[in-house]
């Protein structure tokens, strides 16, 4: 869009805008004193028509495009096509930067009403994120990237490099790939990059999450192997938001989730894994400011192609070399010829069924077992990793009997699988207003789990395809085509300094949606950052300003990070009790927290089935509860380590996590499973399910049967804090 055109769209556009109620309000609710509102918005008008209030030469190209970017609507010819949104966040801004720079254009306008405006315009400013990490721009640092697809090996470098640091950090997207790490360095299965040939000649490892195959002829030193060797051994310490084990007190390495990077630590080598998810709208943030904020010598990036511009644009903010590694997939991944023309009598061992809803994926369990006389394993996102992963293991190993996989997206990150074939049910998603055809790279992140290397026969090709014969020649055309580059590197909702500053220059006692309405229209945000796209965050503000009134921002902010599912309605119930707890008496109980819950009534109930044999009524809906409950659990754990004194019974709650996942493991062996939300009106007719319990089936009694011991670790004292 040419600079003239977005001038016009402001000059078209503001006379509505000065006189809507909801622009008034706003700007009222930033602090502006009615009587001050109108001779600022008449004189912002008048710069706007003469073109002092939007002169092209004061704007960067940068500038220029995100501004055009904003206000462009596609398919938008004339400039009232505009979105109304954008452009109000546009004028808003240009209103406060132009009349505090010329008060002279507002002598009736109190100098500390002025004063107060600049204040607030200062404390939204984004402009340079990379200058929000001082430690990490003392020195340039080496950006090494290695990227390429599923099954190319693109960790296996970083992986030895990080081994062979005197201090460094892993930086994962999920729990289980931190644990990984940690577990493999203190057993020596990681084999430093240097060591060119093993002193024992060691068998690589399967069964490794990562993508850390290589071909022996171009390098016979395997990155992960099964048996470790004290030579190799690394004291590792392992950081996550549920769950912290230290090893040994500064310890040289650290194994993390991206969302909790040590910032002030500054290490020799440092790797971020799944580069691509800087781009993601809901936790993109986090890889963000691990790539700013890491101060390292050596920063691996691992990840998919398509993060390549994202980060060369990133560097130039940061002044950082930067290296690209390029790999190249070490098995053929091919579209089978046919799809399953809707038979699914046709899934045969070693195929894994992807669905995009949990009732899809449990009405695939039913009918593929009913069809095949084959066992499914599932793994969707709502489980929690340590079951997705014991799913995996069943399906990975041979005489299990569980020969098929149904699983959701969840399936293209985290899991080591043994896939043959992969058959998308459906090439569309629900992304919570429609369906939408699945992305080039959602689509090759899938299919490429297919015909891992080193799982099946040297010779072995992936295989893709559909359950419909319709959607085949999508599928076939996604996987031809380059990936589109990422375009954004996205900032975090939750930035506690930031939104403390911005509180601090509204008028007293402003609400949490206050806050994060100034930032939005005042922050001026460069190319290529973008701000994280919570579709929630209405949601969670209101919720907020509604069940933790009295608590400090900081305070609030801390809920809003914490790993709640905030459309889970069960387990909503229980945060909102949560917060009135700490409110009022700075001290949660886990026991009084969820005794007299319907989650907890029915972890009971499903017990008492277990230990007496009996079969458990509609395993789906049961399973359904038993997630939430677990998501509390790992919520209150959450904050075990952040105000210990206030959230006392960590050891009782790793205890209850455990043996909710014991239960969970025990409904999934369910026969036949139906998604207990497609009930009908009434008492759902749901025959009962043959299951039977297991050697290792917990127990439990009214009390919670708590007892286990662990060591704390707490990040902080009794107050919550970001």
């Amino acid at each position: 869009m040419p600079p003239e055109k977005i001038l016009a769209i402001l000059r078209g556009r503001a006379p509505r805008w000065a006189t809507e109620g909801k622009n008034i309000r706003r700007l009222e609710s930033f602090g502006i004193p009615p009587e001050d509102v109108k001779p600022l918005v008449t004189a912002f008008l008048a710069g706007l028509e003469s073109g002092d209030a939007f002169q092209i030469s004061s704007f960067t190209p940068p500038q220029l495009t995100r501004i055009s970017s904003e206000l462009s609507s596609p398919g938008s010819v004339n400039p009232s096509d505009a979105p109304r949104e954008p452009v109000d966040r546009v004028l808003t801004r240009l209103l406060y930067a132009y009349t505090t720079s010329n008060p002279s254009l507002v002598p009736s306008v109190p100098h500390s009403t002025l004063s107060a405006m600049s204040h607030l315009l200062k404390s939204s400013d984004q402009s340079n994120p990379a200058e929000w990490f001082p430690q990490a721009r003392r020195r340039p640092r080496t950006i090494i990237m290695h990227v390429g697809p599923t099954n190319s090996g693109k960790t296996h470098t970083a992986l030895r490099a990080l081994a062979a640091s005197r201090v460094g950090c892993y930086c994962g997207p999920l729990r289980l790939l931190a644990h990984e790490i940690w577990e493999r360095l203190n057993k020596g299965q990681i084999v430093p990059l240097g060591v060119e040939e093993p002193p024992i000649r060691v068998e690589p490892d399967e069964d490794s999450n990562f993508d850390v195959a290589v071909d022996e002829k171009k390098d016979p030193v395997p990155a992960v192997t099964k048996s470790g060797n004290l030579e190799f051994s690394r004291a590792c310490n392992l950081l996550t938001g549920e769950e912290q084990r230290i090893v040994e007190e500064g310890a040289g390495l650290i194994s993390c989730t991206v969302e909790m990077v040590p910032m002030a630590t500054s290490f020799d080598v440092a790797v971020i894994d799944e580069i691509q998810m800087i781009s993601d709208s809901q936790r993109g943030g986090a890889w963000t400011n691990a790539f700013l904020g890491l101060d390292a010598k050596e920063l691996h990036l691992c990840g998919e192609e398509t993060a390549i511009p994202v980060i060369e644009a990133l560097t130039r903010h940061t002044g950082d070399k930067l290296v690209i590694n390029r790999y190249q997939r070490l098995t053929p991944l091919r579209v089978a010829e046919t799809s399953l023309g809707g038979n699914l009598g046709r899934v045969q061992k070693g195929d894994c069924v992807v669905s995009f809803s949990r009732s899809g994926i449990f009405g695939l369990k039913k009918r593929v077992e009913e069809e095949t006389g084959l066992r499914c394993a599932v793994a969707y996102g709502r489980l929690p990793p340590e079951i997705r992963t014991e799913q995996a293991a069943l399906f990975n190993k041979q005489g299990s009997g569980y020969d098929v996989l149904i699983g959701s997206d969840a399936i293209g990150m985290g899991l080591n699988l043994k896939i043959k074939r992969i058959i998308f049910d459906a090439v569309s998603k629900w992304d919570g207003t429609k369906d939408r055809f699945l992305t080039v790279s959602q689509i090759k992140q899938i299919a490429g789990r297919a015909g891992r290397y080193g799982l099946h026969d040297a010779s072995s090709v992936g295989i893709a395809t559909t359950r419909h014969p319709e959607d085949l020649s999508y599928l076939s055309h996604a996987l031809e085509q380059p990936p589109s580059p990422l375009s954004a590197a996205r900032l975090a909702i939750c930035q506690s300094d930031l939104l403390c500053s911005i509180l601090s220059a509204l008028p007293p006692n402003s609400s949490l949606a206050t806050v994060f309405e100034a930032r939005r229209y005042l922050s001026v945000i460069p190319a290529p950052f973008q701000l994280e796209d919570e579709p929630q965050l209405a949601r969670i503000i209101t919720f907020l300003d509604r069940e933790a009134r009295g608590l400090t921002l900081s305070e609030m902010v801390v809920f809003m990070m914490s790993p709640v599912t905030w459309r889970d309605e069960r387990a909503m119930e229980c945060v909102a009790r949560l917060m009135h707890m700490y409110r009022n008496s700075r001290s949660v109980s886990l026991k009084t927290l969820i005794s007299d819950t319907e989650m907890f009534d029915v972890l009971i109930d499903t017990v008492g089935r277990m230990e007496g044999n009996k079969s458990v009524v509609n395993a789906a809906e049961t399973l359904s509860v038993l997630e939430s409950l677990h998501k509390v659990v790992v919520h209150y754990l959450w904050y075990t380590y952040r105000a210990p004194v206030s959230f006392p019974d960590q050891d009782e709650g790793f205890v209850l996590k455990e043996r909710v996942e014991k239960v969970m493991e025990w409904c999934l062996k369910a026969r036949f499973l139906k998604d207990g939300k497609s009930k009908a009106k009434g008492k759902a007719k749901v025959g009962d399910l043959e299951t039977s319990p297991t050697q290792d089936s917990p127990s439990i009694d009214e009390e919670g049967g708590f007892g286990i011991k662990r060591s704390r670790g707490a990040i902080r004292g009794s107050r919550l804090s970001a």
